[in-house]
Formats: C-alpha cells, sequence, structure tokens
C-alpha cells in the first residue's frame, strides 16, 4: 500500500520562521538596536523627576512636549509604577515598551479577524506588527509611542467590537500620552467608510463615543489645566519645526539606504494592490491607506518616530496586494526578508555592545555624594536620583554648582556632534572651572575620561 505524502502547509513554515526571527531578534538586540538615544533618559528623567523626586521634571534635560506638564502623564503612572517595583533602569524601560508593542500586535490579530483576514493571515499580521523596524524601534525604546500605540490599537479594536464609550474613552487617554493619539481617529473614521458611511451611524453608539471622549477630556484636563500656558506653547512650538511630513522623513532622511528599498517595495506593492482592483474585497486597506497618506501631510510634526501609526496602512497594502493567488504570502515574506537584513546589520555592528557594563563602570568611577553630574543622555541611567545633567543635547545644569563630575567619552552617538553649541559649552567649563583627573576607562570601543571640575573663585577688580 503507498501512504500518501501530506502536503506541507507553507503557510505554518512562513509563520514558524517568523516568529522564531522575531524572538530572536528581540532578545539579541534588546538594549543593542539602538545604543543610545536621548529621548531613553529624556523621558523617563521627566518621569522620575516628577514621580518619585516630586520636582520640576525638566531640571535634567529642560522643557519641551516630552514634560509631563503637557502631555504623558499616562505614562508617568504607568511606567513609574512598574519601574519602582522593578527598579528605574532602561532594561526594564524597554521591556515595558516591548510588552505594550505585544499587546498591541495580539489586539491586531483580533482586528484583521474582524476586517475578515484568515486565522493563518491574521497571525502573519500580528507578527508583522512585532517586526517591521517602526514598530521595533519603538518597542526597543522608552518613549511613550508604544504605550500610545497600544492605547490606539485598544480603542480601535473596542470600537470595532461594538464597545464605543469605552473607544472614545481610550482615544483622549491616548491623546493625553501623545497629540499622535488621535491617530485612533484615523483607524476609526476608516472602519465607518468601510463599513458604510456615516449613514450606517446609530444615534446611541455616537452618543455613547462622544460621552466616552468628553470623560477622557476632563482627565486630560484634571492632569494638565495647571500648566495649560506649558500646552500652548509647547504645541507652537512643536508645530513650527516641520521641515518634512512623517513619511517623507521617514524614507529619506533616516536611515536612506535601508528605507529607500522598502519604500521602492511598498510603492510596488500599492501599484499592485490599485492595480488589481484590491479593494473591491479589501476595502479597508484602501481607506486607511488614504486617510493616513491624508493625516502624513496635515500633521504638524514630522517625528520619525510617528511612523509606526502610518505604516500599518502600508502593511494592510503589503498583505492583500496578491491576495488571491498562489503568490499571497510572497509580500509579506520579501518584506520580512528586506527588514532582516537591518537586524542582521544592527547585531553585526552592535551584537557586543554592552550597555549594563557601561553603566556599572560608570558608577565605579564616580564616588557617591551629591555632586552633580555631567555626561551624555544615557549616562544619567548610573546617577538615577543624583542632580545630573546632559552635556551633548541641551547643555543644561547648575551653574552654582561649587563641583561637577565630568563624563568625557570620545563618540557623540545618536546624531550628535561637535556643534557651535558644544563648542562654547566646552569654553565656559574651561572658563570657569579647573579640571582634576579621576579615572579612565575603556569599554565597548569606547574611551571614557572622568575629572573633577572645581568652579573657580570669582574675581574682583
Amino acid at each position: 500500500m503507498i501512504m500518501k505524502r501530506k502536503r506541507i502547509d507553507a503557510d505554518l513554515i512562513i509563520i514558524t520562521g517568523i516568529a522564531v526571527s522575531v524572538i530572536l531578534a528581540y532578545v539579541l538586540l534588546h538594549l543593542r538596536f539602538v545604543k543610545e538615544d536621548v529621548d531613553d533618559a529624556w523621558t523617563l528623567s521627566f518621569i522620575y523627576n516628577m514621580m518619585v523626586r516630586h520636582i520640576d521634571p525638566s531640571v535634567t534635560f529642560g522643557g519641551g512636549l516630552a514634560s509631563p506638564h503637557i502631555f504623558g502623564m499616562t505614562q508617568a503612572y504607568v511606567y513609574s509604577f512598574i519601574l519602582n517595583i522593578a527598579g528605574w533602569t532602561k532594561n526594564n524601560a524597554h521591556l515595558i515598551s516591548t510588552f505594550f508593542m505585544a499587546a498591541s500586535a495580539l489586539s491586531w490579530y483580533f482586528i484583521s479577524r474582524k476586517l475578515d483576514f484568515t486565522v493563518k493571515s491574521a497571525v502573519l499580521f500580528s507578527l508583522m506588527i512585532l517586526w517591521c523596524d517602526p514598530f521595533f524601534r519603538e518597542a526597543n525604546l522608552a518613549r511613550p509611542e508604544s504605550l500610545t500605540f497600544f492605547i490606539i490599537t485598544l480603542s480601535f479594536l473596542l470600537f470595532i467590537y461594538n464597545k464605543p464609550f469605552l473607544s472614545g474613552l481610550l482615544t483622549l487617554i491616548a491623546f493625553e500620552n501623545h497629540p499622535m493619539g488621535l491617530f485612533a481617529l484615523v483607524f476609526i473614521a476608516a472602519y465607518i467608510v468601510y463599513s458604510g458611511g456615516l449613514k450606517k451611524i446609530k444615534i446611541l453608539p455616537a452618543g455613547l463615543f462622544l460621552a466616552g471622549a468628553a470623560a477622557g477630556a476632563v482627565y486630560f484636563l484634571l492632569n494638565h489645566m495647571a500648566y495649560m500656558n506649558e500646552f500652548y506653547a509647547g504645541l507652537k512650538a512643536a508645530s513650527a519645526t516641520r521641515t518634512y511630513t512623517v513619511l517623507g522623513y521617514y524614507f529619506f532622511q533616516n536611515k536612506v539606504s535601508l528605507h529607500i528599498i522598502i519604500f521602492a517595495f511598498l510603492v510596488l506593492c500599492t501599484a499592485v494592490f490599485l492595480w488589481r482592483k484590491g479593494w473591491k474585497n479589501y476595502p479597508f486597506a484602501l481607506y486607511i491607506l488614504l486617510l493616513s497618506i491624508l493625516v502624513n501631510f496635515i500633521n504638524p510634526r514630522d517625528n520619525y518616530h510617528y511612523m509606526l501609526y502610518f505604516y500599518v496602512s502600508l502593511l494592510f497594502t503589503v498583505f492583500v496586494c496578491l491576495e488571491g493567488t498562489k503568490w499571497s504570502r510572497a509580500a509579506p515574506l520579501a518584506l520580512f526578508l528586506l527588514v532582516s537584513v537591518h537586524y542582521g546589520y544592527s547585531w553585526l555592528h552592535n551584537g557586543t555592545f554592552d550597555f549594563n557594563k557601561k553603566i556599572s563602570m560608570l558608577k565605579s568611577s564616580i564616588p557617591g555624594g551629591t555632586t552633580p553630574v555631567l555626561g551624555t543622555p544615557d549616562d544619567w541611567f548610573a546617577f538615577v536620583g543624583r542632580d545630573f545633567y546632559a552635556s551633548t543635547d541641551t547643555h543644561e545644569f547648575d551653574t552654582n554648582a561649587p563641583a561637577l563630575y565630568n563624563i568625557e567619552d570620545d563618540t557623540f552617538r545618536n546624531n550628535y556632534n561637535d556643534s557651535g553649541l558644544r563648542g562654547s559649552y566646552n569654553e565656559y567649563l574651561k572658563k570657569n572651572y579647573t579640571s582634576d583627573p579621576v579615572t579612565t576607562f575603556t569599554v565597548n570601543g569606547e574611551l571614557y575620561n572622568i575629572t573633577l571640575l572645581n568652579k573657580k573663585p570669582v574675581t574682583t577688580k
């Protein structure tokens, strides 16, 4: 008797391979994918200063939109609660962000199922949420995007599952956490059009959504009413900085050699989707794409960190452009391979980087006490709870301090370099402080020179 050979389930192989790759990438590139991003320490120092030290959050890095006075008390509540228990480390903060990204991916499984994806397609879509660079990056940072994206996703999930009050409430909570939280309305608007347009909206669900949004607005005001002057000033300053759009900045100003290839691929997928009239079977993919492009042009900020909100629409296009053909998995698999090159390159260049070793050596090299410390933004993690000032960005510090420990490294990462401001900053230190060597060490291939700066006596003529 001849046994029939079992048919190989190609989808299962693809899903398994991507799932394993996702796990490996998150483990191997943890604390390595972005060796130093100023916003890690910037965001967490705001939260720590306000929630733990009960001082002005801007003392360490100066003001800005990241200040909980303006936005982000939701993140302050959540992250401070967990970090007060687990410890205020970069490792723990990144794990929180990764958790919320994983929760977002799980939510998108249920959303995509509601949008007529098969089980396997929905699983694959969720894995690509975790895999693609805009999501992966924010899952490995302490910025507000990961939590904001989760709240947006949960708001949308509740909306399509007929929980309008909670959806409206979460939309405004997402906005409180970050202005881009209003992107929840983009997903909701696309779904309304997909479901038949405004004529299909019923009065009771609409009223419940608005009631939830009103409750969310009260939550926002309770957290920020005392700081509305800062709120308006921050929004005005942020809106005046736009040079590109979010999509334009991400693809053409950030890691251009990689992103331009992915951009060309996404344009190709979109062209195939339109040529094959894919909107007839998957109209939501068209509606979310058009609305995302529209918002891209009217959004006043061009920060590439916001790309994850827009990337969802591009993922839908990738998934449905060849749907119904025997090559239906070709586009998602091609995108997976393109992104794999990026992560492989990151591992080759950053695989031996040991952030925790650097922090340990900094702690052991500078004596304890109350003397303030100057260093690059990430050095803050070695001196949480101590007066610390960033020497490579805002250049703010207590000029009345009689002494300062200064940490000098030989590379300014995250695109900060010896600008004119840096030069004037060094000139100020040399003019007003004497410098005594403390220690020198090398870690991660980088030389660190620790000096003690003592303020010169004021001379009178």
